[in-house]
Parts: structure tokens; sequence; C-alpha cells
């Protein structure tokens, strides 16, 4: 078994051409030491109705995330992000740093 870190990421397509359009959301992972594909999956997918793309577009992608074990859509996941100058993190005491 290979002991390269795998990433992964979330992607959204969307289709709002013609008369019904869609939200599809899977998820990628990545090989860091080449930055190759190493696999994508299906997460899931909904049909927008003609004319409401904009409204349904949101709570399609929503719904699609809650699922996919996002409880809030606007945070999949949470790291702590490492200041790299000593001074600045000192400075900053017990204040964390996320994305």
């Amino acid at each position: 078994m290979s002991t390269e870190r795998v990433r992964q990421a979330l992607l959204v397509g969307i289709d709002t051409c013609g008369a019904v359009g869609s939200v599809t959301l899977a998820r990628a992972h990545v090989e860091s030491a080449h930055g190759k594909p190493a696999g994508l999956r299906l997460l899931g997918e909904q049909t927008l109705a003609a004319g409401e793309f904009a409204g349904g577009l949101l709570v399609a992608l929503n719904e699609l995330l809650q699922a996919a074990g996002c409880a809030d859509a606007r945070v999949c996941a949470r790291t702590r992000l490492r200041l790299d100058n000593d001074d600045i993190e000192r400075r900053a005491g017990m204040i964390d740093f996320h994305s």
C-alpha cells in the first residue's frame, strides 16, 4: 500500500442549460506527490426545475452537502493554520486561525 498522502476535494457540477437543469456533487481524491487524480466518487445529484434555477440551486446544493456529511454547508472542513513566523505566532498568543 502506498504511503503517499491523498488530498480530497468536493466538486460541484451545475447545469442550467435547457428546460431542466441539475446540480451534482462529487468527491475527488488526488495523490499529493504527483497531483494525479486517484479517484472520483459521485455523492449525489438533484434535478432543477425550469425557471427555478436561481432559487432551487442553493437549496439543492445545501441538501447535497448535508447528505455528504457537511452539517453546515458553509463549513465542510476545518483545519488549523500554522503561522510560519514564530514571532507572529508568539504575539497571537492563544488565538487560533482556521480555514
